[in-house]
């Protein structure tokens, strides 16, 4: 009887000090809702300028598109800069308590993130695309533009076709060269293919060339319209890519917190 008396007095003790400690967890202290209201205060004053910052980036995003034109590398460390700038929820004048326990800390926590999601995909679409391809387009412009007439001003070419090989031939090399490490995606592809066959065949019409004035015969270059024709397709090239990223900056060009 004793037994079973003490067991069950055990047993009440136990609910007891269960009972007091869900007691003490779902009230908390007065020192503790006032961590709570701290931490909630710091939230929605970060919120506010967390919605003034991601508006001052999106207007600077479209400001320094505008201002860069075709120097898309240099937007892309500007934007990712000024991204890295956007502030992040201060821990001061907050206790971890507070800031475990205020919803609206805990929120405005979460925030920073998702408001960069877009900006973010738009500096990878930069990276990852717009800036190879511009590259690209660049080193194709920079192989037609190769003009052998002004890098053979002060040789004699007359009676040997030394220049051509020395000057003419190595110019043609590099930026076939560049162009190789290109990696144009499958809508440049063919255009590529035919700018490493026009820079083929410069190269194999100059060493012929030096080859006959070496021999006493007449030598002209003879392009036709191939640099024309290629470079009007790089500007096309260029345009739709100036297309691609404005349509991408339009996204950003809204009013101020819409």
């Amino acid at each position: 009887m004793r037994g079973r008396f003490a067991a069950v007095l055990v047993v009440t003790v136990l609910v007891a000090v269960a009972a007091l400690v869900l007691a003490v967890t779902v009230a908390p202290s007065t020192e503790q809702r006032e961590q709570t209201d701290d931490a909630g205060r710091v939230g929605r004053a970060y919120e506010r300028d967390l919605t003034q910052s991601i508006d001052d980036l999106a207007a600077y995003v479209v400001k320094r598109r505008f201002e860069n034109e075709t120097k898309y590398q240099k937007l892309y460390e500007q934007v990712t800069a000024r991204m890295d700038a956007v502030p992040r929820i201060p821990k001061t004048g907050t206790t971890a308590y507070g800031r475990e326990h205020s919803r609206d800390y805990r929120t405005a926590a979460s925030r920073r993130a998702l408001e960069l999601e877009p900006f973010r995909a738009f500096v990878t679409r930069l990276k990852g695309e717009v800036i190879p391809r511009q590259k690209f387009v660049e080193v194709g412009i920079d192989l037609v533009q190769i003009n052998p007439a002004k890098l053979l001003e002060g040789f004699t070419v007359q009676f040997s076709g030394s220049a051509l090989r020395t000057e003419v031939v190595p110019a043609y090399r590099k930026v076939r060269k560049k162009l190789r490490a290109q990696k144009p995606g499958p809508a440049d592809a063919e255009l590529a293919r035919d700018l490493e066959r026009y820079a083929n065949d410069a190269i194999t019409m100059t060493r012929e060339g030096a080859d006959d004035i070496d021999a006493g015969r007449g030598f002209f270059f003879k392009f036709g319209d191939k640099p024309d024709t290629l470079l009007t397709r790089l500007e096309n090239t260029q345009r739709s890519i100036a297309v691609e990223v404005s349509t991408l900056v339009d996204a950003f060009d809204t009013p101020p917190g819409s």
